[in-house]
């Protein structure tokens, strides 16, 4: 076994070292080699006899070794610190190769933080200065998951003319992010590279990130990608109407995001069931210029379940008709959508938004909804119910600053099922005009609750006493300033308990479809 170099020797022979094992993120736990022909001597002989192959990471060289084929057994290679300008024709006989790292380029299982299950490349193309990437993608065959490129725009024509995408079915999810210069992408530059990055005929989801086109890219056509199930547009900022051209849509397409298109107007051509017949779920987002969403021919759409509308300030629609709806969340400032929702399926839905002002709950139509959360600062009323609800089990309401009367809800025979109730930082809470909640009504028309919250509700001034709620198995109440006859904090049933600390939810594309809980 050769001596361990001195890698802090300034004696300049830094270039011919070989990582051979070890913990690769500990510096100190680093083992090196010297190479002789191009090989590390004891690494040479163990390749050969077919030893201690799973793991080689070359260190501190401006080029590997160029013969790959002596490391068929490998499983992870670092060149991460090295300039590489090419790989070796026989490259692809790596046949385990698990893992693999250059500078700007990376494969493997979780390599860029994603939080859920991830596996596949992910590009950098404005620290890949040659392409190295590209050509990773031309010569590996066992590539597989989901393929990333950051910062298109600095992705030259002619490496992403050797990715050649189109042919490479390995990939089932493509995310292009063109970067923040993006609009200074040559025009000749910009439609040479659109086209080699046409994702391959298996892609199953499509993320557009920063997309600097003012139409949808040419090759974005259901005879292009018949297997799209997901597809994300992301802060195009120039991005307009057409998304769709032809009288054909994406027969496989469930999931449709788009967030941050700030330019785009009207969505009545591509939300319609011809060109999206079996879309699930529907999320909108930060469009401050969309007006057009034909909310009102949702009912078409017989496989929709979840609809996400928020930030949308200009939207003009008047009503949601969606008899397949399961889940909605909804911003109270986009039109008078909240002024007439027909949605016989729903069961959760989650209303927010800082304009709203009111809610007429006789002009809602969902006699299957289980949960209600309403949260926003210029609530000021809930109108009288027109419907019982009756399968409705939690009522939150939230951050209401403003809202000064729930007669409409707690009243008469509205909530026959109610178990849980949550009433958080509602200042003004009133019923009759007078800051208190009748103490009877825990007992009689709310005697199926079985959790209780009041959270910060400075103005309420009586709930009834502690008899009128000790019936309640959960309670929670405390800064309540004003509450007479009940001692805060009061905690019992499973909020006395003390719980495990909970761990920050990951975001991911998956939370899009994640309705709020809690306050």
């Amino acid at each position: 076994m050769p001596s361990w170099p001195n890698t802090n020797s300034s004696s300049g022979d830094s270039n011919s070292w070989l990582h051979g094992g070890g913990d690769y993120s500990d510096p100190d736990e680093h083992i090196y080699y010297p190479i002789e022909d191009g090989y590390p001597r004891w690494i040479r002989d163990k390749a050969w006899n077919g030893e201690d192959e799973d793991r080689l990471i070359f260190c501190k060289c401006h080029q590997p070794a160029h013969r790959y084929v002596a490391f068929q057994g490998s499983m992870v290679l670092c060149v991460k610190k090295c300039q590489v300008e090419s790989l070796p024709s026989d490259f692809n006989r790596l046949i385990n190769l698990w893992r693999f790292e250059s500078q700007g380029f990376k494969y493997g299982p979780n390599i860029r933080g994603f939080p859920e299950e991830y596996y596949g490349v992910n590009i950098d193309a404005a620290e890949d200065k040659f392409g190295l990437g590209c050509r990773f993608i031309k010569n590996v065959k066992q590539l597989r998951g989901h393929l990333v490129i950051n910062n298109v725009y600095k992705l030259s024509k002619y490496h992403s003319a050797d990715a050649n995408l189109k042919n490479k079915d390995c990939f089932d999810k493509v995310t292009l992010q063109w970067g923040k210069w993006s609009t200074k992408f040559s025009e000749e530059n910009k439609i040479e590279v659109l086209a080699d990055l046409q994702p391959p005929a298996s892609t199953k989801s499509l993320v557009l990130e920063g997309y600097p086109g003012v139409s949808r890219p040419s090759w974005f056509e259901p005879q292009s990608l018949p297997s799209l199930t997901s597809v994300s547009f992301l802060h195009c900022d120039r991005l307009r109407n057409r998304i769709l051209n032809g009288s054909t849509g994406f027969s496989s397409l469930t999931d449709l995001i788009i967030d941050g298109c700030c330019r785009l107007s009207s969505l009545k051509q591509l939300l319609h069931p011809t060109y999206l017949p079996v879309i699930k779920r529907i999320a909108l987002m930060n469009c401050r210029y969309l007006v057009s969403v034909p909310t009102e021919r949702f009912g078409d759409f017989r496989c929709l379940e979840i609809f996400k509308l928020l930030n949308c300030g200009k939207i003009n629609s008047e009503s949601l008709t969606a008899p397949s709806l399961k889940k909605l969340m909804l911003d109270g400032s986009c039109g008078n959508l909240t002024d007439n929702i027909q949605c016989c399926s729903l069961t959760n839905f989650f209303l927010t938004g800082s304009s709203l002002t009111s809610i007429q709950l006789q002009m809602w139509n969902l006699p299957a909804l289980q949960e209600l959360h309403i949260k926003g600062g210029s609530l000021t009323s809930i109108g009288q119910s027109g419907h019982v609800f009756t399968n409705l089990t939690s009522l939150t309401i939230s951050w209401c600053d403003k809202l000064s009367t729930i007669d409409g809800l707690l009243e008469k025979e509205y909530l026959p099922a109610i178990e849980s109730i949550t009433f958080a930082d509602c200042m003004s809470l009133s019923m009759h005009g007078e800051r208190s909640i009748p103490g009877h009504l825990w007992s009689s028309t709310l005697s199926s609750l079985q959790e209780l919250q009041i959270h910060f509700c400075w103005d309420l001034v009586s709930i009834g006493g502690a008899d009128d709620i000790s019936e309640i198995q959960n309670v929670w109440i405390e800064d309540c300033r004003n509450l007479k006859g009940i001692e805060q904090p009061l905690k019992r049933g499973s909020f006395f308990i003390a719980k495990k600390k909970e761990q920050p939810v990951k975001t991911s594309s998956k939370s899009v479809w994640c309705m709020p809980t809690g306050d």
